[in-house]
């Protein structure tokens, strides 16, 4: 089962939410990924922020954003005022992250990288125009897969899934169960166990 990352013919700049950072950070191949990214890689200050904060948890999420914040790999922005304005009508609906990451993209006009299901949601619904990707879009760039190899891709998705407990869309699980193989797709909680076996 293929599944077409809607990145792969875009060089657009992208900004990335918290739980997609985290998604890649938990992979353990966040540099290589982003390094094998056409674009251009955001991450807003709000954001980057609850990386930080939720490293009180165990995780080094918080590390691995340090060590990536350079401007050719990952740059941190703020919000000028008029993504403000609009972080401020999002933020009723949605975190603080979700918010200044789509709040951010359409002040860059830049493609936000979120995966929850509400928040991709009230982007399209607010934002009707405005081209969203996910953790999953990353993972399957051609250059992410070229750059990692398939047995390397499968062990950061598999990784991202059990570390991060990543979000699968519907429409991304047959790609993730061919991925990472029937067996360790049934650990996983993002997979429904009865599609995951088969």
């Amino acid at each position: 089962m293929s599944f077409s990352s809607c990145l792969a013919e875009s060089d657009g700049d992208l900004v990335l939410d918290t739980s997609v950072f985290i998604n890649l950070s938990a992979s353990g191949a966040a540099a290589q990924i982003l390094e094998a990214l056409p674009n251009n890689i955001f991450m807003v200050d709000i954001a980057a922020r609850e990386v930080r904060e939720d490293s009180r948890n165990g995780r080094s999420d918080a590390d691995t954003l340090q060590k990536l914040i350079h401007p050719s790999a990952l740059e941190i922005i703020t919000l000028d005022e008029h993504g403000l304005a609009l972080f401020e009508s999002l933020v009723l609906a949605l975190d603080d992250g979700e918010a200044a990451t789509i709040a951010a993209a359409v002040g860059r006009d830049a493609i936000p990288v979120i995966d929850e299901r509400r928040a991709r949601k009230i982007c399209g619904e607010e934002l009707p125009g405005t081209q969203q990707a996910s953790t999953i879009d990353i993972f399957s760039h051609p250059a992410v897969v070229r750059a990692l190899g398939k047995d390397g891709l499968a062990d950061i998705v598999y990784a991202a899934l059990k570390n991060a407990r990543m979000h699968v869309r519907v429409d991304q699980r047959d790609w993730i169960i061919e991925m990472i193989g029937c067996e360790r797709a049934t650990g996983c909680t993002s997979i429904p166990r009865r599609q995951a076996s088969g």
